[in-house]
Formats: C-alpha cells, sequence, structure tokens
C-alpha cells in the first residue's frame, strides 16, 4: 500500500500537467488563428483586378496571383 502512494501522486501530477499542455496549446493555437484571419483579411480588403495583358506589365499578374492566393485561403480557413 505505502509503495502505491507515490506512483498514483506521479500518475496524477503527469494528467495534470497535461491538461494544462492541452488548454494552453488550444488557446495559443486560436489565438494565432483570429491573427492569421485578421490579417488576411486586411490583405484582401481592396480587391485586385486582373490584368488586361499580362504581358504588358508582369508585375500585376504577381499582385493578381498573391491575391487570388489570399481569397482561397480566406475561404479554406473560413475567416
Amino acid at each position: 500500500m505505502r509503495g502505491r502512494y507515490p506512483f498514483v501522486v506521479l500518475a496524477l501530477l503527469t494528467l495534470a500537467l497535461s491538461a494544462a499542455n492541452l488548454l494552453f496549446t488550444t488557446h495559443e493555437v486560436n489565438s494565432n488563428n483570429r491573427q492569421w484571419c485578421s490579417t488576411v483579411n486586411l490583405l484582401t480588403s481592396q480587391p485586385v483586378p486582373r490584368p488586361a495583358d499580362p504581358a504588358a506589365n508582369p508585375s500585376r499578374v504577381e499582385a493578381y496571383t498573391l491575391y487570388v492566393d489570399f481569397v482561397t485561403l480566406r475561404q479554406r480557413f473560413g475567416c
């Protein structure tokens, strides 16, 4: 009986620390998701028009491609 007491205490301590770790990780992930959503919403708040002639100005094609990628991410994350 006396040998079981330290084992039970260590097992309960391990479970308590595991639960605390899970709660902390969940909180941090949710916080980061909110920050990511606000960033993606900011980046996609102004629509970028599709360039009429991509060969004339390739930088506009790059900007439009990035905009489409961020819109896709916003939809995928449900922001």
